[in-house]
């Protein structure tokens, strides 16, 4: 479960590790808003494509460390989770802050993303 760095800029860390059953996990750090969302969403969408083993079961994303989500940031999760899905896999959100928490309930989208309660 090595983590490997996959990009970070001034409002945004993005790094992926891979989790005991080989699927991707994200954890992303900042802020996640028109400016950083392409980023978050390109590194996440290259996990969503099959690879020549075949895409993975699911993509996890952390986002314990986000201290600040808007609409932009929200769109780049529901893309990649319209791509995965496209390719049998799925994005899960293991863990969010309290304002992830709050656009996700006032969106509802905690349900389609499998966000843990409390």
């Amino acid at each position: 479960m090595n983590a490997h760095h996959t990009c970070s800029f001034p409002f945004l860390d993005v790094a992926r590790r891979v989790d005991e059953f080989g699927d991707p996990v994200f954890v992303v750090r900042g802020e996640l808003d028109i400016a950083t969302a392409s980023i978050l969403e390109a590194a996440l969408s290259e996990a969503a494509v099959p690879k020549e083993d075949g895409a993975p079961h699911r993509i996890d994303v952390d986002l314990r460390g986000v201290r600040f989500m808007d609409a932009a940031g929200l769109n780049a999760l529901i893309k990649v989770d319209n791509l995965a899905r496209l390719h049998g896999a799925r994005l899960r959100i293991r863990g969010s802050s309290h304002s992830v928490n709050r656009l996700l309930g006032i969106t509802r989208m905690d349900a389609r993303f499998c966000v843990p309660s409390g």
